[in-house]
């Protein structure tokens, strides 16, 4: 990897029972009296260590953390997430080694998917922008936090490959097929992470105009103000968004989470999200047209993703509602193998990128 000097810049913005027995007057009792801080910290706890503990003994014993064979790029990059969060040093430089030593393309780009080049699997030849954005955001924070040569590298590496791999003519392209050479005409607006974007356009003059090329890509993806989520794919070409008849509600809650991470969510969003959990639910389907429900499957993720847009933008009524709806998904029988993690009503296996979302909802 190639060593260069990081300036003080590259960090400045990423610097700066169970529930359901609960009384909901009990709740805005503890909302009045206390910092929202303190009431995820204190309100949830039993749950996030239930929940850690059956996250950790999945994972490990099937073997998705540090294995050769079967590391799944998108729950790995959550569950590195998970340990800067709560200051995991050891554990998360285990694992980003795992992933720079196991899990990258010949160009030196995390490759999609879950499948490690060796030599009984054939390489993997895409890369996602989405994933490269986030390691190289979490390498960025991780260096901060402790001072880690490591980490330092990372960010160097993927800024470099990023640039030559994933942008062309000043624009971003979400994947790379080196076996085609070439870049899809779309960019999914999830893919677009303006935190990311917004450190490399400080530290690069390589990457200036990005941020807000793809600040304006992912706004104008805006739907409606009566149906207040994203269009989740924008055409260059075309220069047009998805219309594809049914929206991907998970897919679209991405993007609303990356913006009001930023500050830049409609507060329209956040009230439909809350009047539809109220009446009912978020449903994992949409029509794009008309915002009417075309699935009723609700799932984990959806209201994970839905509670840390809440912390984001401190909404207290919408996380707690949210977290209500996950943990009826949680397994709370103690003699089941499963205790403590999260299942989807109809199945009985565990789904990895659900459980890690759930994680991180605490």
């Amino acid at each position: 990897m190639k060593k260069k000097i990081i300036s003080t810049v590259f960090f400045v913005i990423l610097t700066t029972g169970t529930l359901g027995y609960v009384k909901s007057h009990y709740i805005k009792e503890l909302i009045f009296k206390t910092e929202s801080s303190q009431i995820e910290d204190n309100f949830y706890d039993k749950y996030e260590m239930n929940t850690l503990q059956a996250v950790k003994n999945h994972l490990l014993h099937n073997q998705l953390l540090y294995s050769n064979d079967n590391i799944n790029t998108k729950v790995q990059i959550l569950y590195l997430e998970y340990l800067l969060k709560n200051n995991q040093e050891k554990e998360f430089r285990q694992m980003a080694e795992a992933i720079m030593k196991s899990l990258m393309t010949k160009e030196e780009l995390i490759a999609v998917g879950g499948y490690i080049q060796d030599e009984s699997i054939q390489p993997v030849h895409k890369a996602s922008l989405e994933d490269n954005l986030k390691m190289y955001k979490l390498a960025v924070r991780a260096y901060k936090n402790w001072d880690d040569p490591l980490y330092q590298e990372i960010a160097n590496l993927l800024e470099e490959q990023m640039y030559k791999y994933n942008v062309v003519k000043g624009k971003l392209y979400s994947y790379y097929d080196s076996m085609n050479d070439i870049r899809e005409g779309e960019v999914e607006l999830g893919d677009i992470d303006l935190k990311a974007l917004a450190v490399l356009e400080n530290h690069s003059v390589d990457w200036k105009g990005l941020l807000q090329k793809g600040k304006d890509i992912v706004e104008k993806g805006f739907i409606s103000r009566s149906f207040p989520l994203y269009y989740t794919y924008y055409n260059y070409d075309e220069k047009t968004y998805s219309t594809q008849e049914k929206l991907d509600t998970l897919e679209s809650l991405l993007i609303v989470q990356d913006l009001s991470e930023n500050g830049l969510y409609k507060s329209e969003t956040i009230k439909w999200l809350k009047e539809q959990i109220k009446a009912g639910g978020i449903y994992e389907q949409y029509d794009s047209k008309t915002g009417m429900i075309t699935s009723h499957q609700e799932t984990i993720a959806i209201y994970a993703v839905i509670s840390q847009i809440g912390k984001n933008v401190g909404d207290i009524e919408l996380y707690t509602l949210a977290m209500e709806k996950m943990l009826s998904f949680q397994v709370k029988d103690k003699e089941n193998r499963y205790f403590g993690a999260f299942i989807e009503k109809g199945h009985d296996e565990l789904n990895e990128y659900d459980i890690v979302q759930a994680l991180l909802a605490f």
